[in-house]
């Protein structure tokens, strides 16, 4: 590509509009209330598994496979990537859930062991 062509290119670009003029300052606003609301959970989850963990005394591998009591959520979500709601025959059975997963679903609480149908409903 020659200079001149470069040169026509970058100004095409610079004449377009950003992304956040063109959708308009309220869209822009509700993507950063649903961010801000999306970290709040994050950050909220990480504080009740650390303060669980610490409060019964125990670890969980990390990714390098050492033993943490300030596990990042991060991690934590990726560990159950591997876990699957499986249908058989009309009922549903969850695929992959170790005892460290399990564990780690009984300190984050009875909601996060209902959805994965550890614990009973109600």
């Amino acid at each position: 590509m020659n200079c001149s062509k470069l040169q026509s290119h970058i100004a095409k670009l610079r004449k377009r509009k950003p992304f956040w003029q063109s959708v308009g300052s309220q869209a822009v606003q509700d993507i950063c209330q649903r961010m801000g609301v999306c970290l709040l959970v994050y950050n909220l989850a990480q504080r009740k598994l650390r303060q669980e963990l610490e409060s019964a005394n125990t670890t969980i591998r990390n990714q390098v496979k050492k033993l943490t009591n300030k596990p990042t959520m991060r991690w934590v979500f990726q560990m159950f990537k591997a876990v699957h709601l499986v249908n058989l025959n009309g009922v549903g059975q969850i695929s992959n859930l170790t005892k460290e997963r399990r564990d780690i679903l009984n300190y984050l609480g009875k909601v996060c062991g209902q959805y994965y149908l550890i614990v009973e409903d109600g």
